[in-house]
């Protein structure tokens, strides 16, 4: 085999050019490259740097995915360990993304301890981007994201520790960064609505056509509860004091 060193850094230069022309989801637009080299340098850091395949194998994980790469050409270039690495982690993208998200969750448990490093460092990346750079997505559909993630993560637990701690780390911050910016969302992700009283659901507030300028809005006949719009005084009658008629001049 070639120097590590040599072969994980033409590892990179392939990465770069294979995925070129792509960017990430974020609003930034970043060269996906980065994506790559952040997940290679977490599966490096984690393993100590003694395993250079499955640091290889990081920069290429998305190539059958994303740039329809044969698994064949990247054991050609970097060996077949490499290319069985990539394999055991891409998704087979001619699926639905709902089936392709199920499949992850199913298949989490019985992928090899390697690649569960790999896919790690690859969620914590993910998971990170939302609340950096997140892509145009409702909050609704980031929080769902994340938890997503947390159940993709559950089947790769005890492959290690250490990117188990990085990820939870991740996916709080990541919670923590949508509901803030999206007050009206729960961390579960649900749409915070007050909640309104017997009275109000039964005599809700009404629109008064008659004063649609003022914007107004006038409570029912029965209560007439509400932010009522002035009334003509021309119109209103006169009351009569208790005991007492009002007088009227006389000719």
């Amino acid at each position: 085999m070639a120097d590590p060193c040599i072969a994980v850094l033409k590892a990179a230069e392939t990465a770069a050019r294979w995925h070129a022309d792509q960017k990430s989801k974020g609003a930034e637009g970043a060269p996906y490259v980065n994506h790559l080299l952040e997940v290679a340098y977490l599966v490096a850091d984690a393993t100590g740097a003694k395993d250079p395949n499955l640091i290889i194998a990081a920069l290429m994980h998305d190539a059958i995915e994303d740039q329809h790469i044969q698994r064949e050409e990247i054991a050609k270039r970097f060996g077949e360990d490499v290319g069985s690495l990539v394999q055991e982690v891409s998704d087979d993208k001619s699926l639905p993304s709902k089936e392709r998200k199920r499949l992850q969750i199913e298949h989490a448990p019985k992928i090899s301890r390697r690649a569960k490093i790999l896919k790690l460092a690859d969620k914590i990346i993910n998971i990170r981007s939302i609340a950096i750079d997140p892509p145009d997505w409702s909050a609704r559909r980031r929080l769902a994201y994340v938890q997503w993630g947390r159940d993709v993560v559950a089947g790769l637990r005890g492959a290690s520790r250490q990117l188990e701690r990085l990820f939870d780390e991740a996916a709080q911050e990541a919670e923590q960064a949508i509901t803030e910016k999206s007050p009206t969302h729960s961390a579960a992700g649900k749409k915070i609505v007050m909640k309104k009283t017997k009275h109000e659901k039964e005599h809700p507030p009404k629109w008064n056509p008659g004063n649609s300028e003022r914007g107004k809005v006038v409570g029912t006949a029965k209560h007439g509860k509400g932010h009522s719009a002035p009334r003509n005084p021309s119109k209103t009658p006169k009351k009569e004091h208790a005991g007492r008629r009002l007088k009227t001049s006389s000719q």
